[in-house]
């Protein structure tokens, strides 16, 4: 049937998908922030949440076409439907996710680390778990872009108008959730303002729909006119433009916590997606206003694959701070703008992807739910090479080199397909394809691996990308090798106390687990002095372990009594629940990360204690803005264990938490070790975190998975400031 809208009610139309967007795009962070405790907070975290997302997306919109064909009812009447399954499907979704303790724990026993068997089998189980609401999600797409096309409205300005507007909907989304929603209605009711919007979005479909005045129009009808292209390679290359935007989106997502210096990779994530987001609505919606004909829309898609590696190219010499480097103003902020720049550049070309190649569909009204599923299942693969593949074995530079060979390659498909009689033959399109990957592959090698930028002076002995990472190791005149990480410098100046303290306070120390293993020089020390003690470790990257050969450290894989585990923290506590004696979580970053100072990382380090154990972890007070978070950490742990205590010495803080109380008496070192305790731990240094001290705070805020507190990102450290806090920290306990 042919469609009369008024003005107003298209306004509301299109209203009605930006906040299903939204919506969408809210579930999905918060779902990611949800899901990442089951299995540790990765790139494999991400790229598994956005696969069973986007698969799901995929088999809605093969579903809605089916449904299109079948049903009496309206686009409109179905899209409203599919918002109100999204809606139940979601709240019993929340139910199970409720269970989260249970949940976590089954993952880590029956699914652990990082093989292939566990993160496929995670893999499946979040696709059934998101299907049925991911799926109306996928559906809704054709529903809507059904009643746009029957609306008279042109093939390109239809599918851009929609696919903009959802978009632009997602970007707001998925900012307003991860910089507002989340710290401040937590989850779980973060969830409901998702399912109000999508029951707004159902209510005024159903509002125009009733008040739209219809003719009937055949099927047939909704074919376009022009250019027949093959069915089978619009599809593939619809699926490449899904494949590409999404390993686009992994890689940046990973490579943009260093322009940023964020520890919490969910944080990168969220701001890196809202950054694509927003470019894709941008160059989608800017194709409703460019007059394109039909006739030249391959030729426009193949040229933007080709402006797409020029992107990538940028890319891979910003990766080693190359273009920062000519930029005259401070380097830390001239590379985080030159990064937002790449990547929104990258996603304005993107996000004409899908509109240009649908609309050169000449049947793309009648099949537009299965266009949509092959750029779901191309997106599906995206998510999971460049998650599970790219990253891991290739690192930044080659893995954006072999995205541009990608985009290469389609264009030069595309121009091939769409092109005219006074073209000479298909080797220029070859030579340009060729020429592009060349040139690129000569771009990766003209780069170099510096780390000058942050070391002036420094020579680079080692440098890699990691799964988490950019590891490196320089060699400097006054401290010998130093160790970085993402361009931040992990100094060991405070490494004696941060290993011995625990050991001064804890009953029993058969059984111990450093959390985090960096260079080894905190494990070897603890292997040499306590050879009657088992030191286990866990490291979520797997590249720290390569850096050993330069510290000296080498030697601690041949120790009886040390044993290093490639896993996340979290996970490997579950798993060893009433195992150790002492757990040291080491860790001396320059930001602080949400999850490990967060009540469900505290608690499974509860659980995993021997009856008379001990959890120690410091807190690097430089880079506290206030007391305020410091007040949040504290009361964090005061309702995560039984009995919490603050360790106040000179120049540290530290919290100990343990399910008995703390003996009287202080360990005495071995006497090897006395000279390297560079501070006197005194038990005045102590105190517990009790009803008075909590009574105190300016805050009631904790930090739980439901709710997480996302530190303020501090740049630079501030010792003064961190002196002060800890001064005010030890008033709390009445120190002096």
């Amino acid at each position: 049937m042919s469609v009369e809208r008024t003005p107003l009610q298209s306004a509301l139309l299109l209203t009605a998908f930006t906040l299903s967007g939204g919506s969408a795009l809210m579930l999905q962070i918060l779902w990611t922030q949800k899901i990442s405790v089951f299995y540790g907070v990765s790139v494999h975290a991400i790229a598994t949440t956005l696969a069973a997302f986007m698969l799901g997306l995929g088999g809605g919109g093969w579903l809605g076409e089916q449904l299109l064909r079948r049903s009496r009812l309206s686009g409109l009447k179905l899209y409203a439907i599919s918002e109100i399954v999204i809606v139940l499907s979601t709240l019993v979704l929340q139910q199970v996710f409720s269970r989260a303790e249970i949940l976590s724990s089954w993952f880590a026993i029956h699914l652990p680390g990082q093989s292939l068997l566990a993160l496929g089998g995670r893999f499946g189980i979040l696709a059934v778990l998101f299907f049925i609401p991911t799926c109306a999600m996928g559906a809704s797409f054709p529903f809507f872009l059904r009643s746009l096309f029957l609306s008279g409205n042109g093939v390109l300005s239809s599918v851009s108008t929609a696919y903009g507007f959802n978009v632009l909907g997602a970007a707001i989304g998925c900012l307003l959730t991860a910089q507002v929603l989340l710290m401040n209605l937590g989850i779980s009711n973060s969830v409901l303002v998702a399912c109000l919007l999508n029951i707004l979005a159902a209510l005024i479909a159903l509002l125009v729909d009733k008040r739209a005045h219809s003719a009937e129009l055949k099927e047939d009808q909704l074919a376009n006119e022009g250019p027949e292209i093959p069915a089978k390679v619009l599809y593939i290359l619809i699926a490449c433009s899904g494949f590409s935007a999404m390993a686009f989106e992994t890689l940046w997502s990973r490579m943009y916590r260093q322009a940023l210096w964020l520890v919490n990779p969910f944080q990168a994530f969220a701001q890196v997606l809202s950054l694509i987001l927003f470019g894709m609505a941008v160059g989608a919606l800017f194709l409703r206003f460019w007059p394109v004909s039909r006739q030249s829309l391959l030729r426009l898609y193949g040229w933007i694959q080709f402006l797409l590696v020029f992107i990538c190219i940028i890319g891979i010499t910003q990766v080693r701070w190359e273009i920062s480097a000519y930029i005259p103003v401070d380097p830390v902020y001239s590379y985080r703008w030159v990064t937002a720049v790449i990547v929104a550049a990258g996603a304005l070309l993107l996000g004409m992807g899908f509109p240009l190649l649908s609309s050169a569909y000449g049947r793309i009204q009648i099949h537009i739910g299965r266009v949509y599923a092959f750029s779901s299942v191309g997106g599906v693969l995206g998510t999971l090479v460049g998650g599970f593949v790219l990253m891991p074995l290739l690192g930044c530079r080659d893995s954006l080199l072999v995205l541009c060979a990608g985009f290469a390659l389609c264009g030069g498909v595309a121009l091939f397909i769409a092109r005219t009689a006074s073209d000479v033959s298909w080797k220029r399109y070859l030579i340009l394809i060729g020429c592009s990957i060349g040139g690129t592959v000569a771009v990766s090698n003209w780069t170099e691996d510096r780390i000058d930028f942050e070391c002036s002076g420094c020579e680079l002995l080692w440098l890699n990308d990691g799964l988490e990472a950019t590891t490196a190791v320089v060699q400097t005149r006054e401290r010998g090798p130093l160790l970085y990480t993402d361009g931040r410098a992990i100094m060991p100046g405070a490494l004696p106390r941060r290993a011995l303290t625990p050991f001064l306070l804890a009953p029993r120390i058969e059984q111990v687990l450093s959390i985090g293993f960096g260079s080894g020089q905190l494990a070897m020390m603890l292997v040499q002095h306590f050879p009657d003690s088992q030191i286990d470790c866990v490291e979520l990257d797997g590249n720290m372990a390569k850096t050993t050969r330069f510290f000296g450290t080498e030697s601690i894989f041949s120790y009886p009594n040390f044993q290093l585990y490639i896993d996340d923290g979290r996970q490997h506590l579950l798993r060893s629940k009433g195992t150790y004696d002492v757990i040291l979580a080491d860790t001396f970053t320059h930001s602080i990360n949400t999850q490990i100072y967060g009540a469900g990382f505290f608690t499974a380090a509860r659980e995993a204690l021997s009856p008379d154990g001990s959890f120690f972890i410091t807190v690097p007070l430089q880079d506290l803005p206030s007391t305020v978070e410091a007040e949040i950490i504290l009361r964090t742990a005061a309702t995560s264990f039984p009995y919490a205590y603050v360790i106040a010495p000179q120049g540290m803080l530290a919290i100990l938490g343990r399910t008995k109380p703390l003996p009287e008496d202080i360990r005495d070192l071995p006497s090897s070790l006395r000279h390297q305790l560079q501070f006197t731990l005194q038990r005045g240094d102590v105190y517990p975190v009790n009803d008075s001290v909590l009574a105190v705070f300016s805050s009631d805020r904790s930090n739980t998975d439901d709710r997480p507190y996302f530190f303020p990102l501090m740049q630079r450290s501030k010792p003064d400031s961190g002196e002060r806090i800890r001064q005010k920290i030890r008033s709390w306990g009445g120190l002096k």
